[in-house]
C-alpha cells in the first residue's frame, strides 16, 4: 500500500511540471525549435511562428550598400511589427523555396542559451516578380520559462536578384 502512495504521489508531481519544460538548452532542443519556426514559415502561420520568439525579441535585417533600393533597407523591429510585415509582404507570395545551405549552434556554457548561425537561399515569386536571396542569419536562443525562445535575430542579405518589374 506504501508503494502505490509513493508511486501515485511521484504521478501526481509529474502531471503538475509544466510541459516541455527544460533545464537546458542541448543541440537537438535548438535544431528542433529551429525546424518549428521553419515549418510554421512554410505553412505562413505567422503567429505560429512568432510564439517561438520571446515578445521582446528583436529582429534587425542587414543590407548592404550594393543592395539597397528605395523600398529595401536595414531596419530593425520587433515581434509584432516582423508579424504585421510577414503577413502583409510574405502573405501575398505566390511560390516561396527555402534552402539551408549551412547551419552551426553553439551553446554557452551554462546552457540557458545559444547562438544558432545559418546561411539560406530562397526564392518567391508573386505575380508581377520573382527574387532570390541568400542570407545570413544568427538566432540567438535563450530558455525562458524552461521554453527555448529566440531573443534576437539578425539576418545579413548576401545576394538579392529581382527579376520582373
Amino acid at each position: 500500500m506504501q508503494l502505490i502512495r509513493i508511486w501515485l504521489s511521484v504521478c501526481l508531481l509529474w502531471l503538475t511540471l509544466p510541459a516541455g519544460a527544460a533545464d537546458v538548452l542541448t543541440e537537438d532542443s535548438v535544431e528542433a525549435l529551429f525546424d518549428r519556426i521553419v515549418a510554421a514559415h512554410e505553412r505562413r502561420d505567422f503567429d505560429k511562428m512568432l510564439s517561438y520568439y520571446s515578445p521582446d525579441a528583436e529582429i534587425s535585417w542587414e543590407v548592404p550598400d550594393q543592395l539597397k533600393t528605395g523600398d529595401f533597407d536595414s531596419k530593425t523591429m520587433g515581434v509584432e511589427e516582423l508579424r504585421k510585415d510577414l503577413k502583409t509582404v510574405l502573405g501575398l507570395r505566390v511560390k516561396h523555396e527555402y534552402e539551408i545551405l549551412s547551419m552551426k549552434i553553439t551553446l554557452e556554457p551554462s546552457k540557458e542559451a545559444a547562438t544558432l548561425e545559418y546561411t539560406t537561399r530562397s526564392s518567391w515569386k508573386n505575380r508581377i516578380q520573382m527574387t532570390e536571396s541568400l542570407i545570413e542569419s544568427k538566432m540567438y536562443i535563450r530558455l525562458i520559462k524552461g521554453k527555448p525562445k529566440v531573443v534576437r535575430s539578425h539576418n545579413r542579405y548576401l545576394d538579392l536578384v529581382k527579376k520582373g518589374s
